[in-house]
């Protein structure tokens, strides 16, 4: 009966050690990885609507005359007076134009994305990788053996009864 204990101590003594060693040897670890600071840029033009004043012309003619003109940078004017009739008429030169200072509102915004830290898996290396591997293979042989030794022991207390 003695040497039954000695053998049911030492297969419960591997299995812990095996257990013990796996933890201690455990290939799981966080890398950190550095993120790089990302700024953006973006401008934005606002188009502006403003008004403007354009510069008083004011001309007026006096002429016995039958027909008058008048023109200034933006526009002309004819008058005639024709058997009892006053015809006028008033246009816009074609090529017109003034010259009108408009401020551009720029507005600028400067987005900063600070770095964040970001937890990333270690790669195994070849080692760890094998261990890993050959670990799954033995928690079922292990797992085997219990199965065997318990069938074992029942059988062998069956017969000793």
């Amino acid at each position: 009966m003695l040497r039954f204990r000695q053998r049911n101590i030492g297969t419960y003594l591997l299995p812990a050690i095996i257990l013990l060693a796996s933890a201690i040897c455990s290939c799981r670890g966080v890398k950190y990885v550095p993120v790089e600071t990302v700024r953006v840029d973006s401008t934005v033009i606002r188009d502006t609507l403003m008004k403007v004043q354009l510069l008083p012309y004011r001309d007026s003619v006096a002429t016995r005359d039958t027909a008058s003109f008048l023109s200034n940078p933006y526009a002309y004017s004819w008058a005639r007076w024709s058997g009892g009739l006053l015809q006028h008429s008033l246009g816009i030169w074609p090529l017109a134009t003034t010259q009108v200072k408009v401020p551009y509102f720029i507005d600028r915004y400067v987005t900063i994305t600070k770095p964040q830290v970001v937890e990333v898996e270690k790669e195994l290396s070849k080692w760890q990788q094998f261990k890993l591997d050959v670990g799954g293979a033995a928690i079922f042989g292990l797992l085997g053996l219990v199965a065997f030794l318990v069938v074992y022991v029942i059988v062998y207390v069956k017969k000793k009864t």
